[in-house]
């Protein structure tokens, strides 16, 4: 197996499909987290920084624990995406 392709693109609906309400649980928070190309719009960054520094240090260590929770979320589909290319391409077990 190697790294992700074009071949992977209908992986994402069959997620839909198999777990439906926690793909849609998952969308709406990495929609929540970043942008659709993945990017921090400039203001949201500006303004992100302004409220990391006007609040306490737990508070910085909660914004931080949400984007780790963001990436991880991230990696899992990927990890999933690579599981299911596995289970199809492979043989029948006797």
């Amino acid at each position: 197996m190697t790294g992700p392709d074009k071949n992977d693109l209908p992986y994402p609906d069959k997620f839909v499909d198999l777990a439906g309400p926690e793909a849609h649980g998952f969308h709406a928070f990495h929609g929540a987290a970043e942008c659709v190309d993945g990017a921090i719009p400039e203001k949201r960054w500006q303004l992100a920084m302004l409220a990391v520094a006007l609040t306490t240090q737990r508070q910085k260590v909660s914004g931080i624990v949400h984007t780790i929770a963001a990436v991880c979320a991230r990696g899992a589909v990927a990890r999933k995406i690579l599981a299911l290319r596995c289970f199809e391409n492979s043989e029948p077990l006797t």
